[in-house]
């Protein structure tokens, strides 16, 4: 059975606009998987995760890897690449 997580950007929108605890990183695949699945524009998309379209360029490449897994396999916290973030985030 695969198994197809929700990132969608609704989700992240009900967190109330507080600030995010997830790195710099992980925001910026969130807002990827967003962005792939079209559902609006990316101008909202980016501002609903807090990144920048230099943040998806920095990430893009990390989060190819993660879509690009064996079909119907998750990563486990061993599999995921590393949690790079600058101090600034």
């Amino acid at each position: 059975m695969r198994v197809t997580p929700n990132f969608s950007s609704d989700a992240i929108a009900e967190y109330g606009g507080r600030p995010s605890s997830l790195s710099r990183q992980y925001r910026a695949w969130i807002a990827l998987y967003a962005l792939d699945a079209n559902e609006r524009p990316r101008a909202d998309i980016l501002r609903i995760n807090e990144v920048t379209e230099a943040d998806l360029d920095e990430f893009e490449a990390s989060w190819l890897q993660l879509r690009c897994r064996p079909g119907g396999t998750l990563p486990t916290r061993l599999d995921l690449p590393p949690v790079v973030d600058s101090p600034t985030t």
